[in-house]
This record gives structure tokens, sequence and C-alpha cells, in this order.
């Protein structure tokens, strides 16, 4: 469900003129694209996966491949000059980072003076979130303990200790570049966190920011929280139109509880604040045709002949978005004939739930 409403929204946003005109350049995309809704735990698990893979191909190729170790990259007496230069890289990138800090520091609270000064308050929270400052600071941080961590390059010691690590600096030089990069990136972004402070804080210049966030924020989110609600409510005239003649002899519901009496046919419990984040259609189509055929082979002329709220009913009663904790009906039946085992469990994973650390 999530795809499809994804993909509209993408095509709206490509074919509206009002949005196009107030899109960001290429340069602020991009950097959109590596840094928004990354967190300090993303970083750190994104370098911590590039670091073991290293460690794994260096001891790969230590033990079968090591007559093809570059010779330039062998540890010998005569051969220092590599790690000194490789610990000075790391020394050289503690001292970066901790400036880039620094200059993020000043420049938040420039803003935050401002913006007490002239009550913009509201246009200090667009700043955050146009200038991707939380973001950049997460970033810089991970970067500076990776740095000061792997001056001792701790999973090469400890492949060493196990007697599988080699005199192999190649993987060292590799992770190295992977900081160096790194610090590239984070200047980017650096530039672009001091290019928009230096607009915030001329006022002929927060329109255009304001106009950046409502096109590539505002708008988008309120499409999809509401296209979302729709295809979920009107998902029984989609799946009964896609079952056949037999669907007018049965009802789907989605997003109502119509209450008792009724028989609960898949629950679930959740020991955890979750909400309903997706929801798999194709999975609940298959199991509305399923039931709707045999719900007719059952012979049950009365219930069809009798009027709409007599008819089987398959009631998915769980609301899109709302926190739950607890003991949880996610699919009930009036009437018609049992699901089977296997329709439970379809049923049970296609509704797809997410944590919910705080009521957003």
């Amino acid at each position: 469900m999530n795809k499809w409403v994804r993909r509209e929204v993408r095509e709206h946003m490509e074919k509206n003129v009002a949005i196009r005109k107030a899109r960001p350049p290429l340069l602020r995309r991009m950097i959109n694209w590596l840094f928004v809704g990354r967190s300090f735990s993303d970083y750190l698990l994104i370098y911590i996966a590039i670091n073991l893979v290293c460690v794994l191909i260096e001891f790969i190729a230590g033990r079968y491949f090591n007559d093809s170790i570059p010779v330039w990259s062998l540890t010998n007496q005569d051969d220092i000059n590599l790690k000194a230069f490789i610990l000075a890289v790391g020394g050289y990138l503690v001292t970066a980072q901790v400036g880039v800090l620094g200059v993020i520091s000043i420049a938040i609270g420039l803003v935050s003076l401002i913006a007490q000064r002239e009550d913009a308050s509201t246009d200090v929270k667009l700043y955050y979130h146009q200038s991707l400052s939380v973001e950049v600071v997460s970033s810089c941080i991970a970067l500076l303990l990776v740095v000061c961590i792997q001056l001792v390059w701790p999973a090469q010691f400890v492949l060493h200790r196990m007697g599988a690590g080699t005199h192999l600096q190649f993987f060292k030089v590799v992770l190295m570049c992977v900081h160096i990069g790194w610090l590239s990136v984070n200047l980017v972004a650096l530039a672009n966190f001091i290019s928009t402070t230096f607009f915030f804080v001329q006022r002929v210049h927060r329109e255009r920011i304001r106009e950046q966030y409502t096109a590539y924020f505002v708008i988008p989110a309120q499409m999809t929280k509401r296209l979302r609600e729709q295809l979920y409510h009107s998902a029984a005239n989609s799946l009964a139109s896609t079952s056949g003649t037999e669907a007018k002899h049965v009802q789907l519901s989605f997003g109502y509880d119509l209450g008792s009496p009724e028989t609960v046919e898949v629950q679930r419990t959740f020991n955890t604040t979750v909400a309903l984040h997706d929801v798999r259609m194709l999975w609940i189509g298959w199991v509305v045709r399923r039931w709707t055929k045999r719900c007719r082979s059952a012979s049950l002329p009365q219930e069809a002949e009798r009027g709409e709220d007599q008819k089987p009913l398959l009631s998915f009663c769980i609301f899109l978005d709302q926190a739950m904790t607890g003991t949880f009906a996610i699919c009930k039946r009036r009437g018609g004939v049992p699901l089977t085992g296997i329709e439970r469990w379809v049923l049970k994973r296609a509704f797809i739930f997410q944590r919910r650390v705080r009521d957003e």
C-alpha cells in the first residue's frame, strides 16, 4: 500500500508546476538523500558493516591468496612510512571534525539569538529542518568517534590475536579512504549548512526557505497521510471488485470496528507500542478470494437473500497509524465459513506494524 502511495506522491511532485519552481538545486537534493532520516546509530552501523567486510576480506586474502597481496602494502622493517602516514591522517581527521563542530555550534547560537530578537521561533524550526543541522552534527560526531577508535584498529588487532592476521596494510588504506570520503561529504553538508544560515539571517530569503519546506515536506506529508487513509478505507471496494461475481454475496470492512457479535479470526499481542504502518493488499486479496468461494460453495443462500447487514462479513478492524499496546483483533468474521490455518497465517503477516517510540 505504501509503495503505491509513494508512487502517486512522486508523480504529483514531478508534474506540479508550483512545486517544481520551488525545487532546490541538484546538490541540495543529493545532500538530502544522504542525510535526511539518518541518525547517529545509522552512521555507526553502516561503518561497522564496511569495517567487518574489510576484515573478512583481509582474513580470506591472507589465508588463501597470500601470493596476491600487493607488495607495496606489506609492512616490514623498511616500510614504516605507510603506517605512520595512516596514523597521521587519522589525527588530521580528528582535528577537522572538531573544527566543523565548532563552526556549527557558533552558527546555531547566532541563529537562535536572531530568532529571539525577531520572535521567529517558527522560522527556527524551518531552519533546523532545511540546514540539516541535527543530521550533520550526528554524522560529524559519528565520524569523530570512528576515527578515534580506529587509531588503534581494534578489529585488525583482534584478527592478529587470533593468529589470522597478516602484514597487509591495503585494507587499512581502504578504510582510511572511507574516512576521507566521509569527511568530504560532511564538509559538503557543512557548506550547505553555512549557506542556509547566511540566507536565514536575511529576512528576504526566509520566504524561499518557507516555500521549499512547504513544497517538499508539508505537502508530501499531507498527501501521503490522506492517500494512505483513503486507500485503506476504500480497500474493501477494490478487493470486492477483484473477487469476481461472488463478491456481491460477502462484505468487507477496513478500519472500522463494527462491534459484536463477531468471531475473532486473527489477533496479535504487542508488548511494546506499535502502529499499523503498511498493508500487503495482494496477500489479503488472495485470502478474500478463497474465503468468498468457500462461502458460495457452503450452501448459504439464506445469507445472500437477506439484507446487506446479514451477509458474511470480514472486518479488518485495525486502525491505520494508531498507537497500540496489548492484544488487538486484526480480523473479525460475522457469518460465512471460518478461515483456514494458512489464511490466518497470511493475514497475520499481511499487516506490517512499526514500533512507535512516542505519540507522533
